[in-house]
């Protein structure tokens, strides 16, 4: 095939024959890579959860990402999205079933995850368990602070900065007021209080 580059390649499900002339065009089809030979569809939207790019073919079709590992590798899927082994005997195993992450953290420390501990995932894709995608956390309140930071670094470049509760935008905290759990602009504070209080004023008339 000549002009097409190294890096591109066509694949076809068994039994598929290449339309005619396809020689001519340059065509890059991915199969799923769980094996069943159908072809992939593109992204068409980012999404970091799901591990979508948009532009770029997906790795699986739909729920084929967990054929041949759910029941034959005592694994299953939480509604959460995590990947759960099947350990009777750990110490922390919630109906005989645990995180995957939390064993493969364990795996590299040669021991248990502390009760409370929580395991965070670098690029937000739950079933992604590779070591250099997963961080320990101490507790859910550091996890959740992670996540508060790179929601403000995708939105604004500074992972420091907090959201307003009322206009929504990102400020750097020493203009506004904060606590642990909300942030608010001065001036945003004062309308939205104005505003509470002259509905309340209406109501009692």
């Amino acid at each position: 095939m000549v002009g097409i580059p190294e890096n591109l390649r066509l694949e076809f499900a068994p039994g598929v024959n290449p339309p005619i002339g396809i020689e001519k065009r340059l065509i890059a089809v991915k199969l799923c890579e769980c094996g069943c030979g159908a072809p992939v569809k593109i992204c068409n939207r980012d999404d970091p959860r799901k591990g979508y790019i948009k532009g770029e073919p997906r790795r699986f079709l739909s729920y084929h990402q967990w054929r041949g590992r759910r029941w034959t590798d005592n694994i299953r899927i939480d509604t959460d999205g995590y990947v759960l082994l099947y350990k009777p005997d750990h110490p922390q195993q919630n109906r005989r079933y645990i995180q995957e992450h939390r064993i493969v953290v364990e795996n590299i420390l040669q021991k248990y995850l502390q009760v409370g501990s929580v395991v965070h995932h670098m690029n937000e894709i739950k079933s992604d368990n590779t070591p250099r995608n997963l961080v320990v956390c101490q507790d859910k309140g550091y996890h959740s602070l992670l996540h508060r930071r790179m929601r403000a670094f995708k939105a604004c470049g500074h992972g420091s900065w907090r959201k307003c509760n009322h206009c929504h935008e990102h400020d750097d905290p020493k203009n506004m007021y904060t606590s642990d759990t909300r942030a608010q602009h001065r001036d945003c504070h004062t309308k939205y209080e104005n505003a509470r209080r002259h509905g309340h004023q209406q109501e009692v008339r």
